[in-house]
């Protein structure tokens, strides 16, 4: 089975947790954050903070997550001694298909989104976490055009999600999914255009 992607959103790979007790947990951390500011009406605030309806934090929780996991696992690759060598062949020679395959990696990005919390138009505070995406893949054989991702191909792989908070992990936002065995790229990737750092691959 393979499926032409534009992206892979990371919260299409399961369902994201929005339970009241999760929710609750997001909001009592913002709480936390709020009284700790030095502000003559911080009262005032947590008060405000408690009132927010539970929709307006999940639409705050699922901002988030919104990141995707194919730019993740092509930064990965594109780090690769391997994939590099085959990247500059493609683009040396641009109509030309390429293909490169990786035998077992890991794939870790971090990304530290914040939750900005907004009273009557201003911002008194925001709360940092930490989301950890891990994808273990038994290989993958890369499709190269130009320099550009055009497809890939999987062995197993699975992957793990979880969220932080000033160091301590929300265990209601820890998910495990698998990505699908073939990926077709609607829009092809530049893989010689990533840099962000990413946890490096075996050469």
């Amino acid at each position: 089975m393979n499926e032409r992607v534009e992206e892979i959103p990371i919260t299409s790979l399961f369902e994201l947790t929005a339970r009241d007790d999760a929710l609750g947990r997001v909001r009592q951390l913002a709480a936390v954050e709020v009284s700790g500011v030095e502000a003559p009406d911080v009262g005032k605030a947590v008060r405000a903070l408690e009132s927010v309806s539970r929709r307006q934090v999940a639409a705050a929780v699922e901002k988030m997550w919104d990141f995707d996991a194919l730019q993740v696992l092509a930064q990965g690759w594109s780090r690769a001694r391997k994939i590099q060598k085959a990247i500059a062949a493609s683009v040396a020679a641009p109509s030309t298909p390429k293909s490169a395959a990786l035998s077992e990696h890991v794939i870790e990005s971090v990304h530290k989104p914040r939750l900005v919390l907004s009273i009557a138009g201003s911002d008194w505070c925001q709360v940092e976490f930490r989301i950890v995406l891990s994808v273990t893949l038994e290989s993958a054989e890369l499709e190269l055009l130009g320099g550009r991702l055009t497809g890939v191909r999987l062995g197993p792989a699975t992957g793990k999600v979880k969220m932080e908070c000033k160091g301590v992990e929300l265990k209601e936002f820890h998910h495990d999914f698998r990505l699908l065995p073939e990926y077709r790229l609607k829009s092809p990737l530049d893989l010689a255009a990533f840099a962000a750092p990413v946890a490096p691959l075996p050469p």
